[in-house]
């Protein structure tokens, strides 16, 4: 990520960065870490809507026809 020139999260790779946040010891520095990544000029929070969605459940299917289902969360 530090090479990359733009860094795209969306609400479901953050709520899984928190969620390990929760469970670990360091929950204030890793959250403020993880908010000062958010706030830089290269990160940029993508917002779920309908076209993200219709990707998803392309993606979810094709995965499945194929036998490969993997988790929701990482299509």
């Amino acid at each position: 990520m530090r090479r990359a020139e733009d860094v795209l999260l969306s609400a479901f790779v953050v709520g899984e960065r928190m969620y390990g946040f929760r469970r670990g010891t360091q929950f204030e520095r890793n959250n403020a870490d993880l908010r000062s990544m958010l706030e830089s000029l290269y990160s940029t929070f993508v917002e779920v809507g309908p076209v993200t969605a219709d990707r998803y459940a392309r993606i979810a299917a094709a995965l499945r026809e194929k036998g490969r289902p993997i988790s929701t969360n990482d299509v």
